[in-house]
């Protein structure tokens, strides 16, 4: 694949990227994506393991991909989503804080305990809140919990 680029900070066009993906191949390599910048001599080299190599005729450096803890994990896929259903900045940026303050709660020594008191207080909330509105929480599929959940979420932000 190749791909034509506008380097706006210098203003010139960079003439081609080529991407070549490895992971599809029957070959065994341990490469597993290669991008190479024609114009400027420079490529990327995205191993299996998780190292990263930028080559260029000024340098080389490597680095690792560093294994994603729970944590983080957690915050990129609740912010992520939050992102895809439209959620402004402001929002985001208060729903990062929020899950700090969570993550630092959850990292305490009692993290079990923890996690089951927190998973617990929710359930209940939702099952109340639920129960005011008329609906049986107990009957409804997952996909009725998630579309109720948006419906929600779009009255009070509009409210």
């Amino acid at each position: 694949m190749s791909i034509a680029v506008k380097d706006k900070t210098k203003r010139r066009q960079i003439s081609k990227i080529q991407v070549k993906d490895f992971t599809a191949s029957e070959e065994a390599t341990e490469l597993a994506a290669l991008i190479c910048f024609e114009e400027l001599q420079g490529a990327i080299h995205v191993y299996r393991d998780g190292t990263v190599v930028l080559s260029s005729p000024v340098g080389t450096t490597v680095s690792s991909l560093q294994q994603v803890d729970d944590a983080l994990w957690r915050r990129e896929q609740f912010i992520g989503i939050l992102a895809r259903m439209g959620v402004p900045e402001q929002e985001l940026t208060s729903a990062a804080r929020m899950i700090a303050t969570r993550e630092e709660t959850l990292s305490q020594p009692d993290f079990s305990t923890a996690v089951e008191r927190a998973a617990s207080k929710s359930a209940a909330h939702f099952k109340d809140w639920c129960q005011q509105r008329g609906f049986d929480y107990e009957a409804m599929t997952e996909e009725e919990i998630n579309r109720l959940v948006m419906e929600a979420t779009t009255q009070v932000r509009a409210s």
